[in-house]
């Protein structure tokens, strides 16, 4: 039978006795047996992992470059709303999201070399792209400003952390308002749900900070 130590052992229950002994499945007692409610104080506990697969694959992707064409208004500046086509295209492409309220500057002199800035939003955060003709004919690098999280990532690596810990399978969640991408996310914190995935009474509350080197650190609340 599976053994577990999730919640964490030496986590008190209400009344001071505890986890690990007879009734309150702590360690040495398998996961799901009954268990006091979650959320009172637990011991100081971080757990740091490295954000690997998609997170990591999401940032190195969205700090590449895509290369498109913008159309040229007449012989001696670039399309403005082209621009901004192509721009909000790069955004899908790269994010998984759409940008919103793309705005790239007006008679951009055609000029191999020059660069100049378009700024958006993403889900109400301010973003930016920047675009370098290649050559005088409208050929165009298009870079993202910005770095990008998905929310959903952030939640798969708080699980995979705590699940190594507990030896069962969990379920997580975490909270990031109505955002499902966070943009430049460093030292920004997510209050996250872990849950039994089979019971989901069964639940601790953690803190999610996301690192800038690309590390998650998961924080019990109320440590």
């Amino acid at each position: 039978m599976t053994q577990s130590t999730f919640p964490p052992a030496g986590v008190q229950q209400p009344y001071g006795q505890p986890y690990g002994q007879p009734g309150f499945g702590g360690p040495g007692a398998p996961f799901g047996q009954p268990a006091p409610p979650f959320g009172y104080p637990q011991p100081p506990k971080k757990k740091t992992g490295l954000i690997v697969g998609s997170i990591l694959g999401a940032v190195v992707l969205i700090g590449g470059l895509v290369v498109g064409a913008i159309l040229l208004f007449g012989s001696k500046t670039l399309d403005k709303a082209d621009a901004e086509q192509q721009v909000s295209a790069v955004s899908e492409q790269l994010i998984g999201a759409p940008a919103e309220g793309v705005g790239c500057p007006t008679d951009v002199e055609v000029k191999q070399g020059s660069t100049f800035t378009c700024t958006a939003t993403l889900e109400g955060q301010d973003i930016s792209f920047t675009v370098m003709q290649k050559d005088d004919r409208g050929n165009v690098e298009i870079t993202s400003d910005n770095t990008f999280v998905p929310v959903s990532a952030v939640a798969d690596d708080v699980n995979s952390q705590v699940e190594a810990e507990a030896g069962v399978d969990l379920i997580t969640s975490c909270d990031a308002g109505d955002r499902t991408v966070l943009v430049d996310p460093a030292g920004e914190q997510l209050s996250c749900t872990v849950s039994n995935a089979e019971d989901s009474s069964l639940s601790i509350d953690v803190t999610a900070v996301v690192e800038g080197d690309g590390n998650i650190t998961v924080e019990y609340q109320n440590a």
